[in-house]
């Protein structure tokens, strides 16, 4: 069947330890916490289709 409930509860309590633990080790180092949650892109698309050359392009024109 698989582990007794009383494991399962264990193992639960040792996860949330740890990553209690990895919070706290990473917010002593400087980290934020929304960094665990979610990686953030680099460049954003909004940031690419409004890049120089699409702005040079409509400067030539005139």
């Amino acid at each position: 069947m698989g582990r007794s409930r009383m494991s399962v509860i264990k193992r639960q309590r040792e996860v949330k330890k740890a990553e209690k633990a990895a919070q706290k080790r990473a917010r002593r180092h400087g980290a934020k916490e929304e960094v665990f949650a979610e990686p953030q892109p680099t460049v954003r698309l909004s940031d690419v289709d409004s890049s120089p050359d699409a702005e040079d392009e409509s400067d030539e024109k005139d």
